[in-house]
């Protein structure tokens, strides 16, 4: 979860062939011997072309959906995106799958979210998880 100076976060049109249009986070998996943190900073520059400094993600949440066939479950982190030039570097690089980033207030987010991004915006809101979901605070020790 990628959050501007303002407080609005990055969303993309998820149109990916065989899905229900949602609008979602950028992420994916995590690779072998990835991190969490190098997981995200790859997956959102693969997505988005944003280049993010890895030791600045930090994860906040464990959700899993327990509403799937199989255990399915998600890592929320956030980033502080504290330079405003820094989206001009923010454009479509996997047109199969996103056809527009775009920046939401989180009191304005479009109704058709990717279920595990609404999760992760709840759970970052202090809100309600909607029904299956359950999440798990992270709380770093250093």
């Amino acid at each position: 979860m990628v959050i501007d100076e303002a407080g609005h976060i990055l969303l993309g049109s998820r149109i990916k062939v065989g899905e229900t249009p949602t609008w979602c986070f950028p992420g994916g998996k995590v690779e072998p011997h990835e991190s969490l943190e190098q997981s995200a900073a790859r997956e959102v520059y693969e997505e988005t072309g944003l280049k993010l400094v890895e030791s600045e993600l930090q994860p906040f949440t464990l959700l899993i959906n327990q509403d799937q066939p199989r255990i399915n479950s998600t890592v929320g982190l956030f980033y502080k995106l504290n330079d405003p030039t820094l989206k001009n570097d923010i454009t479509v690089t996997e047109p199969d799958i996103f056809n527009e980033w775009a920046w939401f207030p989180l009191s304005k987010l479009p109704e058709n979210l990717f279920p595990a991004s609404a999760a992760m915006i709840k759970t970052w809101k202090e809100s309600t998880l909607p029904k299956g979901w359950l999440s798990y605070p992270i709380t770093l020790k250093g």
